[in-house]
């Protein structure tokens, strides 16, 4: 069985060494014999590209984000996990955009680092649970807030007529009723329903009154 290459690279030497020490243990993996600084990483194009690369950094910045983009740039079939104390959805779900392949935090204990190493080697993803909670969180978060904008759009597409007629067909009245009420013709009243379906890109009557019973609109 082939051995998995690991290199750590950060600035905090000691946290690293003790990385190195932990995998120096397990038979399934390869690893230098020193912590590499990402300066070196990024310049030394003719190191040889380990399998795996750990991150591991104290404080998470903007840094990280130009770091990784230039890793994987020199380095495009490694996979890399990032190691921290902090946990911050919304920096991972950047670092994702640039080519992460996994990320742990730094209390995790070492059998949690094996998995995450054998797991990306063998080109998945991962996550320790509670960094995995933080991004479900962010993305139903972010859902929910484009689902509000996308209501509040389609509210503000409607004219003030249109959202009266919406309020009168979830009513379940006719074309005529609603002509009657409104004092124009049916005619008219359906003109508006299908530029009502149109704005709304939906496809029928049923469609609109349940879209409207759903977002407040009835």
């Amino acid at each position: 069985m082939n051995k998995i290459h690991v290199e750590v690279i950060t600035h905090e030497r000691l946290a690293g060494e003790g990385i190195l020490a932990l995998l120096g243990r397990d038979g399934r993996f390869q690893v230098s014999d020193e912590v590499m600084n990402p300066e070196r990483l990024v310049t030394d194009s003719n190191a040889i590209p380990p399998h795996v690369l750990i991150v591991f950094i104290v404080k998470m910045d903007d840094g990280l984000d130009s770091l990784l983009k230039n890793v994987k740039s020199l380095h495009s079939k490694s996979s890399v996990i990032v190691v921290s104390p902090e946990n911050q959805p919304w920096r991972v779900s950047r670092l994702l955009q640039a080519g992460l392949s996994g990320y742990l935090l730094a209390d995790e204990n070492a059998y949690e680092l094996y998995h995450a190493i054998t797991s990306v080697a063998a080109g998945e993803r991962y996550f320790s649970a509670h960094v995995s909670a933080g991004l479900l969180q962010g993305y139903i978060a972010r859902d929910t807030h484009m689902q509000h904008e996308a209501v509040d759009g389609g509210r503000q597409a409607l004219t003030s007529r249109e959202l009266e007629i919406v309020r009168l067909l979830s009513g379940g009245h006719s074309s005529s009723c609603i002509a009657g009420k409104l004092h124009i013709s049916p005619l008219t009243v359906n003109t508006h329903r299908k530029r009502i379906l149109r704005k709304l890109r939906l496809t029928n009557t049923p469609s609109l009154v349940n879209y409207a019973f759903r977002h407040g609109l009835a």
